[in-house]
């Protein structure tokens, strides 16, 4: 299997034609792997490590009806917010950007006939999110009208 990103960052769409309002769904780690030797078997396991490389930002978003994934670094602020209490309010991502993904797998069949799949979608990414209308994105939107 391959899968092919696409040359460069898509860094200026409309964003509430493409995703709409999007609700806090859940928020993830993304943790670093490591192989290790089972010593009893001499097996090679890839175990999780301590280490958060990002986090995937789970949000449903009203414009395709879906749950979409957004990755933020682990530097983001928005990790912090209580889950609990905030689960399906609005967020905005600040630094948003798109790229376009395609994936081919080639199998075959029981009768040796060869069939590619291909499967292609759209990778989000953002420097950092927060809740709608809280006072720090009001601060940003009042900072970018100047």
């Amino acid at each position: 299997m391959s899968v092919k990103f696409g040359e460069e960052a898509i860094e200026k769409f409309d964003v509430a034609k493409t995703l709409g309002t999007m609700k806090l769904m859940e928020i993830r780690p993304v943790y670093d792997w490591e192989d290790v030797v089972d010593e009893e078997t001499g097996e090679k396991k890839r175990l999780p490590t301590d280490e958060i490389l990002e986090y995937d930002v789970v949000v449903f978003s009203s414009a395709n009806q879906l749950r979409t994934t957004v990755t933020v670094p682990v530097e983001a602020k928005g990790v912090e917010i209580d889950l609990d209490k905030n689960y399906r309010k609005p967020v905005t991502f600040s630094g948003l950007t798109a790229r376009v993904w395609q994936s081919r797998e080639v199998t075959v069949d029981r009768n040796g006939n060869r069939q590619v799949s291909f499967t292609s979608g759209v990778k989000f990414r953002a420097t950092d999110f927060s809740l709608a209308g809280t006072n720090t994105q009001l601060k940003q939107n009042q900072g970018d009208q100047k």
